[in-house]
């Protein structure tokens, strides 16, 4: 690939830039680096992305930086790429055979996570939008302005104690539009999200901009993850939680 006006090649490996634009080339080694499939590398702003065995990677002329913690994988052997000029688009696969698709936003340098809707052959950009091809045979857009149903959720926040405290307070402001809804749960210690989880919130019908302000019962636990759903366009701006330490678990 060409990367700041030298051409990259990549070996599953290691990294070499070839210099001059005629004869004599020069290779010069760079980074005991690779990435496992040419799918996989995009210039993203500026900025270098592939994916290796083990981690997805950033170049941007020094060592290789890795960008991919959050994603909790355990290796990849089998991934391709796309970008619209902000986005990194990645689908793969982990050592496990288990499909993930990931966005990352190279603005804001965050990933989120998208369900697959089936194995990507590889991903394309033009004027009229982003697209996917699909081991089915069909291509899929992928930045359309129409939303579904969606979810997020905070990471586990302890406080830095494993400590009984309480969930005093929640306050968050979203814009919700007409036709879309929101419902806020929490997930105590390390409970995973069902439909008998601890709903703290739902707009049920109510859209514009929104004040939400709770104040829930029965919090008692070590740790917290605030876990949001919702069906449609929403925009969610900041979010408080206010937290007591000490009582009993079971208050």
């Amino acid at each position: 690939t060409t990367f700041q006006n030298h051409v990259v090649c990549f070996k599953s490996d290691f990294m070499h830039e070839v210099y001059n634009n005629k004869n004599p080339f020069r290779v010069q080694d760079i980074y005991a680096e690779g990435a496992i499939d040419n799918r996989t590398i995009q210039d993203v702003d500026g900025k270098l992305i592939f994916v290796s065995d083990d981690y997805v990677k950033v170049y941007t002329g020094g060592d290789p930086r890795i960008i991919d913690y959050n994603l909790n994988m355990s290796g990849y052997t089998y991934a391709v790429s796309g970008t619209d000029g902000r986005n990194y688009y990645l689908y793969c696969e982990d050592m496990d055979g288990v499909a993930r698709y990931f966005v990352y936003d190279s603005l804001v340098d965050s990933w989120s996570e998208r369900e697959p809707v089936g194995k990507v052959i590889n991903f394309a950009h033009n004027e009229n939008g982003m697209y996917m091809l699909c081991e089915d045979g069909k291509v899929y857009q992928i930045d359309t302005t129409e939303y579904g149903n969606w979810w997020c959720e905070t990471d586990l926040s302890a406080r830095a104690t494993i400590e009984i405290k309480h969930l005093r307070k929640l306050k968050l402001l979203a814009d919700v539009a007409k036709g879309s809804n929101i419902k806020i749960y929490a997930l105590y210690d390390a409970e995973k999200w069902s439909e008998n989880s601890h709903l703290l919130y739902d707009s049920n019908g109510r859209n514009g901009v929104l004040t939400i302000r709770v104040k829930p019962r029965m919090t008692a636990h070590y740790g917290v993850k605030i876990h949001i759903r919702g069906e449609g366009f929403v925009k969610l701006y900041e979010m408080e939680i206010d937290t007591e330490s000490g009582g009993e678990l079971f208050v």
